[in-house]
């Protein structure tokens, strides 16, 4: 059988063109002895929703989020940066005179928003040491509390694309305070640095619609004091304390978002699926709040009725983004993480191919003059093939998110709308021997 099924392959590359209804393709009596056809189908079901993906890991990603962005689909979505820090050194000359004490933050070119708006940042002090209650992870949602008066602000336009670093002056009085108990051996390491400081929190305002931005955790961001030496009278007599970010999993974001004046306000836990029929049409995937795009196709074991011998060949998904949800300065991802989702929405396993190599949703974006040549392209043809031949009903899904969707917040509308040709289209080769 093998071996017929592999000449009738050779046969189906003469058989690539492309209906709206279902199709078939007969293979004739001269090329085997058996009633062999191949049928495209592309008019099953697709239940397009969109759901939330609660408690992500946004400790130890290796980047900073700070930032504030009105969204009118998805609501307002604000991220603070805890972080705690620690030196490599806990030591002052005698004669050594405090100046200033600063916190720097250096940009990785993550942007997400408008940057053309100003945004002011304010820095606080935590009362509460940045440690996971249990396990070794901190979350999107997670909070320690912290003192209600800044100890530094700064309002700036922000520059992500650029080598460039913000600097933002924290109290003198604070700085002074720590200067003078490293001078006074009070603080000789990182233990006694936690009983006068627990760790900072950057937070953005929220007065207007603005942008999100990433700094690095590495040692070129931190806080530092600033110091000359009495009496020193060369040209190079400024020194520094540098204060980095500590351990990675003491560092993490929290991003919240307010969607109680939109469409998604009933999600409030990974079980709530809401349909694209409620949504305006479309289902939203967001990286660092957690939502998600989901696609059940609920009649896929239907296949089996069409012959009593029958295999998939093929079977794809095409996607088309909401037209004028992406823009220059903020495009699209080149592809979409794709996972097998149970009917809890509890992640199984990325979705793979036959040899077991995992497959994302990829995009095609050309220019036309009707704009409708920009989808992302998913192959489901090893999914397929597990649903329909599973002995008992798997109530799988396919769950669509950004690629590193814990240390981003940028987001993707995929069109549904029944009527539309922009709709989520599926397509499938099925061959009946």
């Amino acid at each position: 059988m093998k071996l017929i099924i592999s000449y009738i392959l050779i046969g189906c590359l003469l058989c690539t063109s492309c209906t709206t209804e279902n199709t078939t393709y007969p293979v004739g009596e001269g090329f085997i002895d058996h009633d062999i056809s191949i049928k495209i189908i592309d008019t099953l079901s697709i239940n397009s929703s969109t759901f939330l993906l609660d408690s992500l890991v946004t400790s130890s990603t290796n980047r900073i989020l700070i930032g504030h962005i009105k969204d009118n689909n998805l609501g307002d979505m604000t991220s603070k940066s805890f972080l705690s820090l620690m030196s490599n050194s806990y030591s002052l000359q005698s004669n050594a005179i405090f100046d200033s004490v600063a916190l720097v933050l250096y940009n990785d070119h993550y942007y997400d928003g408008d940057t053309t708006k100003i945004q002011t940042y304010s820095v606080h002090k935590v009362s509460k040491l940045i440690t996971p209650e249990e396990g070794s992870y901190l979350y999107n949602n997670s909070n320690f509390p912290y003192d209600e008066n800044a100890l530094g602000t700064l309002t700036f336009t922000p520059n992500p694309t650029k080598n460039d670093s913000l600097y933002i002056p924290l109290n003198q009085y604070f700085g002074q305070f720590l200067f003078d108990k490293i001078q006074d051996n009070d603080i000789k390491n990182s233990n006694d640095m936690e009983d006068y400081l627990k760790g900072l929190v950057v937070i953005p305002s929220t007065a207007q619609n603005s942008q999100i931005l990433g700094f690095t955790t590495n040692s070129q961001s931190g806080m530092r004091i600033y110091y000359t030496i009495k009496d020193d009278d060369s040209e190079d007599n400024n020194y520094q304390i540098d204060f980095s970010i500590g351990v990675s999993n003491q560092q993490f974001n929290q991003v919240l978002s307010d969607r109680s004046n939109t469409n998604f306000n009933v999600l409030k836990d990974n079980e709530t699926n809401i349909p694209s029929s409620e949504t305006a049409n479309f289902i939203a995937i967001q990286g660092g709040t957690g939502l998600s795009g989901r696609l059940e196709i609920p009649y896929l074991k239907n296949l089996l009725k069409l012959s009593e011998n029958g295999i998939s060949l093929n079977g794809v998904i095409k996607m088309q983004p909401v037209k004028g949800s992406f823009t220059k300065q903020n495009p699209l991802p080149d592809s979409l993480s794709v996972y097998i989702v149970d009917h809890k929405n509890r992640v199984l396993d990325n979705l793979r191919d036959q040899g077991g190599n995992a497959i994302y949703a990829t995009l095609n974006q050309n220019e036309n003059e009707f704009n409708d040549a920009t989808y992302y392209k998913v192959d489901i043809s090893a999914f397929i093939e597990t649903i329909i031949n599973s002995p008992i009903t798997l109530k799988y899904a396919l769950m669509f998110q950004l690629h590193d969707y814990q240390k981003n917040t940028s987001k993707v509308l995929i069109e549904n709308d029944p009527e539309s040709v922009s709709k989520i289209k599926i397509q499938v080769q099925y061959l009946n021997y």
